[in-house]
């Protein structure tokens, strides 16, 4: 589900976005093996699959990791940022930033700031 959307621009065909998903981590994986399966099957899947970066991160005080890659959506090179966060039920939560590459630092700083301001309730 999306859970923001920037207004798109005339003619723009990927407009920045916040999207939250749940999934099960398998009890047969860490987290660590989750998303880098994930990032595997990006690679595989993707095209111009381009890995930035992943690395640890702290979502309202829980551990998570991110990923950062580039890819092309077909409407364009996009630049997105996964973060998966395991919960105590057993689920994980996926927190995906997602823009145009082109359009990626300048709506950065407010995709932290919303991020900075999640609270598990």
């Amino acid at each position: 589900m999306i859970a923001w959307s920037a207004q798109p621009r005339p003619g723009q065909a990927v407009v920045p976005n916040i999207l939250a998903t749940y999934d099960r981590l398998p009890t047969d994986k860490t987290i660590e093996a989750f998303v880098d399966a994930q990032a595997a099957d990006l690679a595989r899947q993707a095209k111009k699959f381009s890995l930035i970066g992943r690395r640890e991160v702290l979502v309202d005080g829980r551990r998570g990791l991110e990923i950062l890659f580039r890819w092309d959506a077909g409407s364009g090179l996009l630049r997105q940022r996964q973060i998966y966060v395991p919960l105590d039920d057993g689920r994980l939560i996926t927190l995906v930033n997602t823009a145009l590459d082109s359009d990626f630092e300048a709506v950065d700083p407010l995709f932290v700031d919303m991020l900075a301001g999640f609270k598990w309730l």
